[in-house]
């Protein structure tokens, strides 16, 4: 009938109060969970992605054809200039056609962070668990590799 810090009386076949109050604090979590993935949902439209991806492109563009070295050989630097603007043509048509493939991997990686987080620790501890310093080896490992990068 109850444990010792049940406050009130059960009636058998009645669902009692502390049901009702788990249920509308389930209820609530939902509501709020909705919510937030209501706010999350508003993404920013793919037109005006590719929109400004195209601006920044002709933004860099005109930089590139403005630009002028007088130290340099005029026909180079129209070759320059001629390559620099067609790569950019070539890399805003790149994106318009693949954006969806090209923005779908960050989000769905900036979405799972926390379970990305939670498998390199696992990983991190798992694989320094028996040693004993296991934590200072994993430091000094990297930071050796990177010594011998940078020489």
């Amino acid at each position: 009938m109850g444990g010792p810090f049940l406050l009130y009386r059960e009636v058998p076949g009645v669902r009692n109060a502390a049901f009702f109050a788990d249920q509308e604090g389930s209820n609530m979590s939902e509501k709020r969970q909705e919510a937030k993935n209501c706010i999350r949902k508003k993404e920013f439209p793919k037109s005006a992605a590719i929109a400004v991806f195209w601006g920044f492109g002709l933004l860099l563009a005109s930089v590139l054809i403005l630009h002028h070295n007088p130290l340099a050989d005029q026909v180079t630097e129209q070759m320059k200039k001629v390559s620099g603007c067609v790569l950019i043509t070539f890399t805003c048509i790149i994106f318009t056609i693949y954006h969806d493939r090209i923005v779908t991997i960050p989000v769905e990686l900036f979405q799972s962070r926390g379970l990305i987080w939670k498998l390199a620790k696992n990983d991190f501890k798992k694989r320094y668990a028996g040693s004993y310093l296991g934590i200072v080896w994993a430091l000094a490992h990297h930071s050796r590799h990177c010594g011998l990068v940078r020489l």
